[in-house]
């Protein structure tokens, strides 16, 4: 039998051996994580023994900054995330700097810096055709297109953190659906997920389990839509469809030159400009004609200017249209058949600014566009509404 110091000698060892692995295990292990659903996110793993309260107790960052935390029960793991994203280039310490055990300090510090995200050169997007998805992140508008046609917008309620993790801008196509896909990178929940490019989603705003909803701004990069909307979003898109994502700004009046194609991201049109001694005017096209009667507009795209309703409204709607060389005046009507302007025994072009007309609004088209619509008859010009 062992004598009473052999004893004590063999439960000092194995009281160390305890502490040690305690200590080993007892470490709270810091990392920085960056996902698409989340965007940059603080984790702390703790030891197992370590409650929730003690683990928001312990948390401390420096500088501070404002976020969310968020306990995992199943993983032991304290999240933070920073409301508007951190700061890039900027060091904060992190600590979990709480005595969690009255035997065993586990104080731990990090320090993280996040780097400024390399600037994505600019997308113009595709003017396509087809039914697809356009996604404008400098309007936070994603527009549904029907055979060409504009179909349906909704607001986009967040995007990746421009200057950290921005949403990837091109075109794509939905490779995978699922009415609620759950996210282990970052460990949320994404309502009507439909993946478009790696790990990039759009999808619902993201909620962690057991329901509460992410406070954050921004995303890593995926596209986020209020919950109604991506439901509606999520049943219009199929495997397969298109999907364009872009940064397209809103042009202002004064960047609108005579001879621009503007359009606005609600209508499937466009709108040829007419700018003569400050005069604006405006005459709708089908987007899907235009190349047919003006092939030298190809590649399409970079003639087109997006601009707002308000901008749109300050050009006046013009329907009457001559070909090169020729007198006569047609009105296309919203028939979309070209009608000959009568004016009496008169010629309408000799007496069109006695009947209140504007001859500025005149547009000259091409035999292409002219041949295109079908004879609608002859209508007598009226006078204007100003004009006794």
């Amino acid at each position: 039998m062992f004598d009473k110091r052999t004893i004590i000698f063999f439960i000092t060892i194995l009281t160390l051996a305890v502490f040690v692995f305690i200590y080993a295990k007892g470490s709270v292990d810091i990392s920085l994580n960056n996902s698409p659903e989340v965007g940059h996110a603080v984790v702390l793993k703790y030891p197992f023994w370590v409650s929730e309260s003690k683990a928001r107790l312990s948390f401390n960052i420096e500088p501070d900054i404002e976020g969310e935390l968020r306990w995992i029960k199943e993983e032991n793991t304290l999240h933070f995330i920073p409301t508007e994203g951190f700061e890039p280039e900027t060091d904060y310490i992190i600590s979990a700097n709480k005595k969690l055990s009255a035997l065993l300090p586990i104080s731990k510090d990090k320090v993280i810096r996040v780097s400024m995200a390399t600037l994505q050169n600019y997308m113009k997007p595709k003017v396509d055709e087809g039914t697809y998805i356009d996604a404008n992140l400098h309007t936070m508008t994603l527009s549904l297109y029907k055979n060409g046609k504009f179909y349906k917008a909704y607001p986009i309620a967040g995007k990746g953190h421009p200057r950290l993790s921005p949403t990837v801008e091109g075109t794509f196509s939905i490779k995978t659906k699922e009415p609620n896909h759950f996210s282990t990178i970052a460990y949320v929940w994404m309502p009507f997920s439909m993946q478009f490019y790696g790990n990039y989603f759009i999808h619902a705003w993201p909620y962690w389990p057991g329901g509460a909803e992410l406070t954050s701004k921004y995303s890593g990069g995926c596209v986020r839509l209020f919950k109604e909307d991506a439901q509606e979003v999520y049943d219009f898109a199929s495997i397969g469809m298109k999907m364009i994502i872009h940064s397209t700004p809103s042009h202002r009046l004064n960047e609108i030159n005579n001879g621009d194609l503007i359009y606005l991201e609600s209508d499937s049109n466009a709108y040829l400009i007419k700018i003569k001694d400050g005069v604006r005017f405006k005459r709708i096209l089908p987007r899907s004609k235009i190349l047919a009667w003006y092939p030298h507009l190809a590649p399409l795209d970079e003639h087109m200017k997006l601009v707002s309703k308000d901008i749109l409204n300050q050009f006046e709607s013009s329907r009457w249209v001559q070909l090169s060389g020729s007198e006569r005046i047609y009105e296309i009507g919203l028939d979309e058949k070209k009608h000959i302007m009568t004016c009496g025994d008169n010629r309408c072009i000799d007496i069109w600014a006695e009947y209140g007309w504007d001859p500025r609004e005149l547009y000259t088209i091409s035999e292409e566009e002219f041949a295109s619509y079908p004879y609608g008859g002859n209508i007598e010009l009226p006078r204007a509404p100003w004009v006794q």
